[in-house]
């Protein structure tokens, strides 16, 4: 979940991170495209912080498909609840959905688009907004369902701790010898 969030903040600073590179430009990086116009400098600065959230979004994809196996394994092998086992499966649904079909089309759309003029490709900005909007939808039901399954696991442990002050402290359950009662 904290990883989610911390792409979600990635991916806005490297593009807001664009201005600070058109305005404060070091002198060797100014000798090297000196032949460009500001609009080309931007569009050129766009492109790379575009591909580097592309890179970031297939990558972080794939660790979240990982995480998500890992998840599900342990609660299965731990036998908990089937709640929680049904939380951690529909994360992963999510992960895959985004993983194979969203980023693919999020990536190419977004390479079509880089260097197009604002004016142009108006219905394939408009399917790169819903396709991205439909992400971040995906990527909050993730996290929601990511507290709901703490909370679950938090407080089935807070259950079981409770139920073991509880119980009566004069028995101990000996495997080969069944039930012993304290004098």
């Amino acid at each position: 979940m904290g990883g989610t969030v911390l792409m979600m903040w990635l991916s806005s600073a490297t593009l807001s991170s664009v201005g600070r590179l058109l305005i404060a430009q070091p002198q060797k990086m100014q000798q090297i495209i000196f032949t460009l116009t500001e609009p080309e400098k931007k569009l050129l600065f766009f492109y790379a912080a575009n591909e580097l959230n592309r890179f970031f979004l297939s990558d972080w994809g794939i660790v979240q498909l990982v995480l998500g196996v890992v998840l599900l394994g342990i609660l299965a092998l731990a036998r908990q609840a089937k709640w929680q086992i049904v939380l951690a499966a529909s994360m992963l649904l999510c992960a895959l959905a985004s993983y194979f079909l969203l980023v693919p089309q999020l990536v190419s759309l977004g390479r079509n688009l880089d260097f197009a003029p604002a004016d142009q490709l108006g219905a394939e900005r408009r399917q790169f907004a819903s396709i991205y909007l439909f992400y971040s939808v995906l990527d909050i039901m993730k996290i929601l369902l990511g507290v709901a399954l703490t909370f679950l696991i938090l407080k089935r442990g807070n259950d079981e701790k409770r139920r073991r002050r509880s119980s009566s402290s004069d028995e101990i359950q000996y495997p080969n010898y069944g039930r012993i009662d304290n004098p």
